[in-house]
């Protein structure tokens, strides 16, 4: 279950930064042509518009989240169920105006709203799940200090471990005397512009000078 909560919380943060590459689709389709397809509520015909990212994001939510048990997420997508009609086996007929009209009353018509509540979900479900961590983490360590055979084992896991953290420390050090010397030449590139500020100021005032000596 944490696998499946990282992956989203990934892909969310990910259609959070670009919701245009949200897939459409999710519910499926609505086959009767005489049904009453846009919302009822004025306020809310703008989810009926293919460029507003409201609907595709909750119906991701719903068929991602829908099975996960974890207690937040839970709370959180249960009442997403109330917006589909009628379930076929796996797939949803898609929207229709009285379900755009309850999802316009949870959400609104603005995607960051909902982004807002389905990262505080999924952030809270991930936060509790310490526990589930430490329990893979003990059973892949037991793994390997069976594993002997294979030259594995706690010590060399230990190893591997601080090989990597020893890694990442040299790898933060050199981005740090990067950073120092970015900043460096960024000042110096500052100054230039600067002096070259003046000089372009200073050096009519000469010219005109010049002339002046001239007259004289």
């Amino acid at each position: 279950m944490l696998l499946t909560l990282a992956n989203t919380y990934r892909e969310l943060l990910n259609y959070e930064r670009d919701p245009s590459k949200l897939k459409r689709g999710y519910g499926g389709y609505e086959v009767n042509s005489m049904i009453e397809r846009e919302p009822s509520n004025p306020g809310y015909s703008v989810l009926f518009e293919r460029a507003n990212a409201v609907v595709p994001l909750f119906d991701y939510l719903y068929f991602e989240l829908r099975r996960v048990q974890t207690p937040a997420v839970k709370a959180f997508i249960e009442p997403f169920g109330k917006c589909y009609s009628l379930t076929i086996g796996t797939h949803c007929n898609a929207h229709i105006g009285a379900e755009l009209d309850a999802i316009g009353d949870m959400w609104g018509t603005s995607v960051d709203v909902l982004f807002k509540a389905a990262r505080l979900a999924l952030e809270t479900d991930i936060a509790n799940s310490a526990p589930e961590f430490d329990s893979v983490l003990s059973m892949c360590e037991h793994r390997f200090n069976l594993d002997a055979t294979a030259g594995e084992g706690a010590i060399a896991l230990f190893s591997r471990v601080v090989r990597k953290h020893t890694d990442c420390l040299l790898e933060i050090k050199e981005l740090k005397a990067r950073l120092v010397l970015e900043e460096a030449k960024a000042k110096t590139l500052g100054d230039i512009k600067d002096k070259a500020s003046m000089l372009s100021l200073i050096q009519p005032l000469l010219g005109k000078r010049q002339f002046d000596l001239i007259d004289l």
